[in-house]
């Protein structure tokens, strides 16, 4: 049998043992708090950046979203214009004549339809209304 000495012994050895197992504990405890405080503020930090991010995709599909309708709005009117110059090409309205005109007006108005046409319409339009004007003088 073992003596009393060799117990007492063991049970030191015992209580040593135990008592390095519950510092250890107490060092894992601590250190499992620091890491799931950590972790708890990492989580709230992900969240808010997601609800960031969120906010921001939102703004962003807002603005997406005016600008396409922006941008077919813009379509819209870009092809009524074309299709408004393509349907109306008026000729301007005729200017009242009257029988006896100076010179100076009648250069002058000569000088005004020629200048929007094409060269040669211009002056096959100055010789029609100088023709006119003579005709409508005598």
């Amino acid at each position: 049998m073992a003596s009393a000495a060799e117990i007492l012994a063991e049970n030191e050895r015992i209580a040593h043992e135990i008592h390095a197992l519950l510092n250890a504990n107490t060092t894992l405890e601590k250190e499992m708090e620091a890491l799931s405080s950590e972790r708890d503020e990492l989580e709230s930090l992900g969240s808010k950046k997601v609800q960031t991010l969120e906010h921001e995709l939102e703004t962003v599909n807002e603005e997406l979203t005016s600008l396409r309708s922006q941008c077919q709005s813009m379509t819209e009117i870009i092809e009524n214009d074309a299709e408004n110059e393509i349907e109306v090409e008026e000729e301007p309205a005729p200017v009242p004549v009257s029988r006896k005109l100076s010179s100076a007006i009648n250069q002058t108005m000569q000088r005004a339809r020629g200048m929007s046409m094409p060269r040669q319409r211009r002056s096959s339009t100055v010789e029609m209304v100088a023709h006119g004007l003579t005709k409508a003088a005598s």
